[in-house]
């Protein structure tokens, strides 16, 4: 596995409806800007959870735009100043919100806190790994109890599937800005000799490629009847503090009948997690394997 991705994170954007959650998405989302001296936006959307944490329920937007500005400038206000921090208020919905501001900036990874009580869907968990693929940029999934920290060990899990090789570069970008050791996992579904062979094959490029950007490695080779349940698994053993996945994943005979493969893993893992949308870093263009 040769060759360079170029992948930077240069811009950071965190929706913020001023509950728990997304307080802490900024705590991480300013955690990760530091690293890489990224630009941070934090956006915020006119709905009735947000305009009810403000304390102006049934405002006009104008008013609305005001207090939210206030309480965003609050947030931001003892953070570092090496970058550049802005802040928006929109209407509509978040998604386009998002979506269209990720475009225009254009961003480089979004952060966003899940969970809490009575939110709409795009602060919902299950719903999260449907965002990625209307942003197209890395999305961080972190949940309210998942404190801000140094991510000091990376775990990422490697299959059979077309494109799972497609995250190591943001793999190595996040374990290189935060010396991060790098523990991926292969997952075997099937134990013929064809299918071994692949991943063994698939695990040797994926070390070789890894440990030139690193400088702390591990990899294990499991065989695995539960592709989730085992990932979740050996992440907890490695006490991984982020969990690096795709947006998709190819369906198996396993995986054709139960829900997308990233929802599963954001549902049952206690770490936040990176998930990266197809293609995103373009690595089948500028790696070859």
């Amino acid at each position: 596995m040769t060759g360079n991705a170029n992948i930077e994170i240069k811009h950071v954007i965190v929706p913020v409806d001023f509950s728990n959650s997304s307080k802490n998405a900024v705590e991480h989302a300013v955690s990760i800007a530091k690293k890489f001296r990224a630009d941070l936006t934090l956006l915020c959307v006119m709905d009735p959870f947000t305009s009810q944490a403000l304390n102006c329920k049934g405002a006009k937007f104008s008013d609305f735009k005001e207090k939210a500005a206030e309480a965003l400038n609050q947030l931001t206000r003892q953070i570092f100043t090496f970058n550049k921090i802005e802040i928006f208020v929109a209407e509509g919905r978040w998604v386009r919100a998002v979506t269209e501001m990720a475009d225009r900036i254009p961003a480089s990874m979004m952060v966003l806190g899940v969970g809490g009580k009575n939110r709409d869907g795009f602060f919902d968990g299950p719903h999260a790994y449907r965002i990625v693929d209307a942003i197209s940029i890395p999305l961080l999934v972190v949940k309210e109890d998942q404190k801000a920290k140094e991510y000091k060990i990376i775990t990422t899990p490697l299959d059979q599937t077309f494109h799972t090789r497609e995250k190591l570069p943001f793999v190595t970008l996040m374990a290189s800005a935060f010396d991060a050791k790098v523990s991926v996992i292969g997952l075997q579904t099937n134990t013929d000799k064809e299918t071994s062979s692949h991943m063994q094959a698939i695990m040797r490029q994926a070390s070789q490629y890894v440990q030139m950007k690193v400088r702390q490695y591990q990899d294990r080779l499991i065989a695995s009847k539960n592709e989730v349940g085992d990932l979740v698994k050996h992440a907890n053993e490695d006490q991984a503090d982020l969990l690096v996945i795709m947006s998709s994943h190819e369906k198996t005979f396993s995986t054709m009948f139960s829900s997308p493969y990233a929802q599963q893993v954001l549902d049952k893992s206690n770490t936040p997690i990176l998930i990266c949308p197809i293609r995103v870093s373009l690595v089948m263009n500028s790696v070859s394997i």
